[in-house]
């Protein structure tokens, strides 16, 4: 079952996570830590939320290591999307609307 509200708190870390990793010069830098954090914050959200396979795409993400790089950046922004889809009422209330599934897995 997911856990919309988890699933709209990780769509906001996971804004904070682009916003800081497009200021960051570097991962290491303050803004890069930040967007490290943000983003193991929404992984963690989705997960407990119901969206496991939404959470191991960004542990893809986490896995390379370097969230300040524009693909990083790239997969947050289509994750985000997905989420957007999810919680809009318009969408949702349509007969064709199924959850977004990227297959999940290990």
């Amino acid at each position: 079952m997911t856990n919309l509200t988890l699933v709209e708190q990780a769509r906001q870390s996971l804004a904070a996570a682009v916003t800081r990793s497009t200021a960051a010069a570097h991962a290491a830098d303050p803004d890069g830590r930040a967007a490290s954090e943000h983003l193991f914050a929404a992984e963690l959200k989705l997960r407990k939320g119901g969206r496991e396979d939404l959470g191991h795409r960004l542990g893809a993400v986490v896995d390379d290591a370097d969230v300040t790089t524009a693909d990083a950046r790239a997969e947050m922004r289509e994750v985000m999307s997905k989420i957007d889809a999810e919680l809009s009422p318009e969408v949702a209330a349509t007969t064709a609307f199924r959850a977004a599934s990227d297959g999940g897995g290990e």
